[in-house]
């Protein structure tokens, strides 16, 4: 269950950005009443190129399926296990392919809160918590969770008195609140928290329970990841980022499209002021406003994870110095090993998006120097690159192209290539490192 999560996770954030110029969009209606019922009807608008002569998605098996139909479509049902059980898979089948956009209407009705979800026991709505993810399979989702969509959504049994965070607009009413996102996106999230404070920076806007000092770290590393990453990539690409901090047993911290969730451990952490994981993690989450693009079942995913997680550590530098970022890059060295090749010619292992990848451009910036890095790194992030002959066509145009054709061998390598990451470093790369702070500002 935990691998399948951290694929979706991926999937959901980071799905190709390929779509038709008026993107699908989803028309929402759904209530939230006694014991976490949920009464939803959803239109889903898709475009011609979005349908072909079949279509399927997927919806949470323990929800009463009232209505699914389109015009002119023969509709089938099945229950599924793929990508993870649970799942109730609905066909429309066309006789022939549409020329126009079409709308897949569906109503059901059933419990929001499933035992069985990577939150280990935390409620999607609870008393004090409404978390909507596409985990959560409150809305249907296409097979191959890739399809971006703009949202309207007007929902009732929203606590008054919680604070909400979504990407996108927000009008509320008592309980009842209205949302819409024009930019498209695979998911509809969603966090509402009761006893939570809010807070706004350059690039983010911050939500979290109140009276935390570990949100007081996490608000802090927000505030300060967003400006420095703005002054070292340039400005963000699709304007704030909202981050929120939820409270729960378990479950893992995600990104959307200019929205992070971040999971609130239960267990305290005794050095929680020197840990430097706690930037690193909002760093990266932050860094995915620039690294999102690529396709996330692809070699190329490394581009997405690898170079958020690079960045992450660049920021640990800036707050933690030579020696915080050591202990970042430590705990990579070991892992990496047995990771297998960051471009295996299918999606990388785990491993290898997050610590070999880094380790790699690491390795990089010490062959070339920080100076040829950030060159390189900054026209990347004007347009993000979905394959990774983008990144070694501006690696070729800043350091040549032998540096360029070696560097894509140490990507394809089964073992794990020798790195320079510390000493080994070119004198000149040392010296930019100690000035990192001005080259930011440029």
């Amino acid at each position: 269950m935990r691998v399948f999560f951290g694929w979706l996770l991926a999937a959901l954030a980071f799905a190709s950005l390929a779509r038709a110029a008026e993107p699908a969009h989803y028309d929402i209606k759904a209530s939230f009443g006694q014991d976490a019922a949920l009464k939803a009807e959803v239109e889903i608008r898709l475009p011609p190129e979005e349908v072909g002569t079949e279509t399927a998605f997927l919806i949470g098996e323990r929800f009463t399926l009232r209505q699914a139909s389109a015009p002119g479509a023969t509709v089938s049902t099945e229950l599924t296990d793929k990508p993870i059980g649970g799942l109730r898979k609905v066909t429309f089948k066309f006789a022939k392919a549409p020329t126009k956009p079409i709308k897949l209407k569906f109503a059901y009705d059933g419990p929001l809160n499933n035992p069985d979800t990577d939150n280990s026991g935390t409620p999607w709505l609870g008393p004090d918590l409404l978390e909507l993810r596409l985990e959560t399979m409150w809305i249907p989702v296409r097979t191959d969770i890739s399809l971006q969509y703009a949202v309207d959504a007007d929902l009732k049994g929203v606590p008054a008195d919680f604070t909400l965070v979504f990407p996108g607009d927000i009008r509320r009413s008592g309980d009842r609140v209205r949302l819409h996102r024009t930019l498209p996106d695979v998911d509809t999230p969603m966090v509402a928290l009761r006893h939570a404070a809010t807070a706004k920076g350059p690039g983010v806007v911050f939500a979290g329970p109140d009276d935390d000092p570990l949100v007081e770290t996490y608000r802090g590393h927000a505030t300060a990841a967003a400006a420095w990453l703005q002054g070292w990539l340039g400005p963000l690409p699709f304007g704030d980022v909202r981050i929120v901090v939820v409270p729960r047993k378990g479950g893992s911290s995600y990104a959307r499209r200019n929205y992070t969730v971040i999971s609130r451990p239960s267990a305290e952490d005794p050095d929680k002021a020197g840990n430097p994981n706690y930037g690193r993690l909002i760093g990266h989450e932050f860094a995915h406003a620039w690294w999102s693009v690529a396709g996330p079942q692809t070699e190329d995913y490394w581009l997405v994870e690898s170079l958020a997680e690079y960045s992450a550590g660049r920021y640990v530098e800036h707050f933690a110095g030579a020696e915080g970022y050591k202990k970042v890059i430590d705990a990579k060295i070991e892992r990496a090993k047995g990771s297998g090749p960051v471009m295996p010619g299918k999606r990388p292992t785990r491993e290898a998006l997050y610590q070999r990848g880094p380790l790699l451009l690491i390795d990089l910036e010490h062959r070339i120097g920080r100076a040829k890095m950030d060159d390189m790194l900054r026209a990347l992030a004007k347009d993000p690159p979905r394959h990774t002959s983008q990144l070694l066509a501006e690696l070729e145009r800043v350091a040549g192209a032998d540096e360029a054709k070696a560097f894509a061998a140490r990507l394809r390598a089964v073992d794990m290539p020798v790195v320079q990451l510390y000493a080994e470093a070119p004198a000149s790369t040392v010296a930019a490192a100690s000035s990192m702070e001005s080259e930011s500002r440029r």
